[in-house]
């Protein structure tokens, strides 16, 4: 049991430093182009959430009236 404790904490401390390299390259990328970084991670994010979500909606953004333009019929495409 102490043998897969310590495998375990291993590998969590692996993933940390892993996740933390990760952090300094987007963070380096941000500091020198910030808008662009973070469309880029907006897009990123959009490219996985989206395939998961099914029924999707365009929606006036402002003006008076506002509301759903139309549905997106991606499945019979």
């Amino acid at each position: 049991m102490i043998e897969s404790a310590k495998g375990y904490a291993a590998e969590r401390v692996n993933e940390a430093k892993g996740d933390i390299a990760k952090f300094r390259k987007i963070y380096e990328e941000y500091k020198k182009a910030p808008d662009i970084t973070k469309q880029r991670m907006y897009l990123e994010t959009m490219a996985k959430l989206l395939p998961q979500i099914p029924e999707k909606w365009i929606i006036e953004q402002g003006g008076a009236e506002g509301g759903i333009l139309m549905k997106l019929d991606l499945e019979n495409q």
